[in-house]
């Protein structure tokens, strides 16, 4: 868990360092975090094969999206 917090903080480091150096504009600065935020959000849902309870998974998956869309920050 410490090694994804040090991963964030220097991806964070380095967006930073983009912006300031004029390689990234604010608003491709702010795709990356949010993307990030993406990402950090679906590590945090356990997953649990879905053929394993006779799901059908895209039907699972459009659930939990939408769920994610709803709980957005």
């Amino acid at each position: 868990m410490q090694a994804d917090v040090q991963r964030n903080i220097n991806q964070q480091q380095r967006v930073e360092q983009g912006v300031k150096s004029g390689q990234l504009t604010n608003r491709e600065a702010g795709k990356l975090e949010n993307g990030q935020a993406r990402v950090d959000r679906e590590d945090r849902i356990p997953r649990v094969p879905d053929r394993a309870h006779g799901v059908d998974e895209g039907r699972t998956r459009r659930k939990v999206d939408r769920y994610q869309l709803g709980h957005a920050g």
